[in-house]
């Protein structure tokens, strides 16, 4: 239903009372006139979209309420009949950059550390489904990762003020090597810079301080620092043969990972015939994972003979 000049008025003097600046009153009173257009029911699930960054991926949001995808379809193209979304495909619902901030406004303290505490449980689930993509569907994963590129950013900064430090790096590393390969300098430069703030504070040798050398190796090499990359793999590989196979969960993973690094590295240097020796060993490890059930394994035994 059309908003009548005494509607608006009256809506833009309510704003002016809680926003002063113009341009923000402006901003909100078009959202605000839009969400009037929405049933309230469905309104009130919009809550969810306050805590996300540009745009909202609908398996996430999905995740977060424990509401069916259909439902969460059916809310998303409510959100574009009203001009405050555009799909995206993949998935991926852009919002009005205005709208997270002005829902944000209508929740107390307490529920928006609720939503952004479960909004940073599910976006970590989805790293993890976006590096296992990287495997399956490397396009859709790549498209997927620019998409979700300010949400994947604000998640890092999130866990570094909440987290520990081992799940900061863990999730950072991941997020790198998405990023990795996408030709964004600047948003690869903030997931390292905060990776490598967080892994100066961890303990003994962990999957996260492997996760922290192995993405250090990997940015040594992008600026073609082959001699410091090629120091690097070979102390992480002998940190992982000393503290041995049992060192953690994923440690046997690691030691043929960190097989591969070395591998690599001697390939970038040119000495093809002597990374031969490492890449074999890689294999050979993975292979044996693989045959024990690994499945992440299994996709590492063609990278490692490539």
């Amino acid at each position: 239903m059309r908003a009548t000049t005494a509607t608006v008025r009256e809506l833009m003097t309510a704003l002016h009372d809680r926003y002063p600046d113009d341009r923000e009153q402006s901003l909100y009173a078009s959202v605000e006139l839009s969400l009037r257009r929405l049933a309230p029911e469905v309104r009130a699930q919009l809550q969810p979209l306050a805590v996300f960054q540009g745009g909202v991926n609908l398996v996430v949001w999905s995740w977060m309420t424990g509401t069916e995808v259909e439902t969460i379809r059916s809310l998303a193209a409510a959100v574009i009949g009203v001009g405050l979304g555009t799909d995206m495909g993949y998935g991926h619902l852009r919002l009005d950059p205005a709208l997270p901030s002005y829902l944000l406004q209508e929740l107390n303290q307490t529920d928006q550390e609720h939503l952004r505490t479960r909004w940073a449980e599910e976006m970590v689930e989805l790293v993890h489904f976006l590096e296992e993509q990287t495997f399956q569907e490397a396009i859709i994963a790549r498209q997927l990762t620019l998409l979700e590129l300010p949400n994947l950013l604000t998640l890092l900064r999130w866990l570094q003020d909440k987290e520990a430090p081992e799940t900061v790096v863990d999730v950072a590393s991941r997020v790198e090597a998405l990023l990795a390969d996408l030709g964004l300098p600047h948003a690869l430069i903030q997931a390292t810079t905060i990776r490598e703030q967080v892994a100066q504070v961890l303990g003994e040798w962990s999957r996260a301080r492997f996760m922290a050398e192995s993405e250090n190796i990997e940015r040594l090499l992008e600026r073609g620092a082959l001699p410091a990359a090629y120091t690097a793999a070979q102390h992480l590989l002998e940190h992982c043969l000393d503290a041995g196979e049992s060192a953690y969960t994923l440690a046997a993973y690691d030691i043929a990972l960190a097989h591969t690094k070395l591998g690599r590295t001697l390939r970038h240097l040119g000495d093809a015939e002597e990374a031969l020796q490492p890449l074999t060993e890689a294999r050979e490890r993975f292979q044996a994972l693989a045959d024990s059930g690994n499945s992440t394994a299994r996709n590492m035994v063609p990278v490692a003979i490539a």
